[in-house]
């Protein structure tokens, strides 16, 4: 339940509380021994059969009554509160009530405090919060107690980072208001920057290793993006040094809604049997694209892996031929400056292909065509995401091919997201440009 449901409920019962006292007070409290006539309130001490004032029979006990103390201040200074207070409930239940509900009718304190909640309510808050901080009406005071608050919350670590929190923290920063010391420490917890190997692959063919990074307590993209550069200090695998002859440094823009995967292939000579790699890759911050370096940190890990017989079948199938229509619909590719780019969005099985480039040929004589390999791709079962392979051996004049993916076992082990891959039939994207 939100701050919100808690003040409107705790006004409705204080107006009800409170109304009822002011009755109380009205009434008043009778006073022993004296008797009053009911109908013109005269003082009837000592007077026992007809009321000299009105001339109303008063043997009857029904036509007297006694005097009662009143606190007439008292009840109106009550009565006023009551009417405060279910005038705040009725102002709360019908913003409530609203399409936007009563958050923009909220004063900022109490929106400050709902959104520490993790809850709808607490990020309902904070989008509140971002959008009178994005207006240019609110004071300088109150768009500190703004950045305040989020900074706060991305120290707090006894409570889960509001995503939400990041993009005005990003657009403080970008004005100047978030000291070096702070960004740093909002990067670096908001970033997801992972050293992994295969966990299991056969002994006598290569390794594949990746740096898997992702900022999913970042800004959401656009401008926002923010640049890093990564460089893989050592890999060791069962404590001996690959050396740095596989591996470059690199640099990503990331962003919540922006991350990668980048592989390389290594082959370590190792028996069967379990072993472990150990991984120390350094990071660099900067401040903007091209810009300077702000913070250096450093990522060390240690991974187990098991390394299988040379006929051991490490990435198991999965044909379902039914599948097959429904993977080809979920592909797409295109030519873009030299690379095809093929996409496929959120498939129901991990998938793993070789792809093959069939284009005309009148030099063959036999099939009219001619097919060249491009090399491998993978996607990952549930994901979006998209694969790149280098178009410059196709000739220029094919300005359109058939692609052929062909399930790969050998792609599939290639590969540190594929532990099992869908193996069915052949699929073919017809007519895909080039250039």
């Amino acid at each position: 339940m939100g701050i919100a449901s808690l003040i409107l409920i705790a006004a409705a019962i204080a107006a009800v509380a409170m109304a009822l006292a002011s009755v109380i007070c009205f009434r008043g409290r009778a006073i022993a021994g004296t008797r009053l006539c009911r109908k013109c309130s005269f003082d009837l001490h000592g007077i026992t059969t007809t009321c000299p004032e009105c001339g109303s029979d008063i043997s009857s006990p029904q036509a007297i009554r006694p005097a009662r103390r009143r606190r007439k201040k008292l009840a109106l200074s009550l009565a006023i509160v009551a009417v405060l207070m279910a005038s705040i409930a009725t102002a709360f239940g019908a913003a409530a009530a609203l399409k936007n509900g009563a958050n923009p009718y909220k004063p900022l304190w109490l929106l400050l405090i709902e959104s520490r909640q993790p809850t709808p309510s607490g990020s309902a808050a904070i989008r509140e919060i971002r959008k009178r901080d994005a207006s240019g009406t609110l004071s300088q005071s109150a768009r500190h107690r703004i950045l305040d608050a989020a900074l706060a919350a991305r120290r707090d670590e006894s409570t889960k980072f509001n995503p939400l929190w990041a993009d005005l923290i990003a657009t403080h920063r970008e004005l100047g208001k978030v000291s070096d010391a702070d960004w740093i420490e909002f990067v670096k917890r908001g970033t997801r920057i992972e050293p992994f190997v295969k966990p299991k692959f056969r002994s006598g063919t290569s390794m594949p290793f990746s740096i898997n990074y992702s900022g999913p307590e970042l800004p959401t993209g656009g401008k926002m993006r923010i640049p890093i550069e990564y460089t893989i200090e050592s890999v060791a695998i069962g404590g001996v040094d690959i050396g740095n002859d596989y591996f470059h440094s690199g640099d990503a823009l990331i962003s919540s809604t922006g991350g990668g995967r980048i592989t390389w292939q290594i082959t370590p000579k190792l028996a069967p049997g379990p072993t472990s790699a150990d991984f120390r890759v350094s990071v660099r911050l900067l401040n903007a694209p091209k810009g300077h370096e702000i913070a250096t940190w450093t990522i060390t890990k240690t991974q187990r892996v098991v390394v299988a017989q040379p006929d051991e079948v490490i990435v198991p199938t999965r044909r379902e031929p039914e599948l097959a229509a429904t993977i080809q619909s979920l592909l797409s590719a295109k030519g873009q400056g030299g690379m095809l780019m093929l996409s496929c969005q959120s498939p129901p099985r991990s998938l793993a292909f070789e792809v093959f480039a069939r284009y005309p040929n009148p030099k063959d004589t036999t099939s009219g065509s001619a097919t060249m390999s491009l090399g491998y791709v993978y996607f990952s079962r549930g994901e979006q995401s998209s694969c790149g392979l280098s178009i410059f051996s196709v000739p220029r004049e094919a300005a359109t091919v058939d692609l052929v993916l062909r399930p790969s076992a050998t792609a599939a082990e290639t590969s540190t997201a594929t532990d099992a891959y869908w193996s069915g039939e052949d699929l073919v994207l017809t007519s895909v440009p080039m250039r």
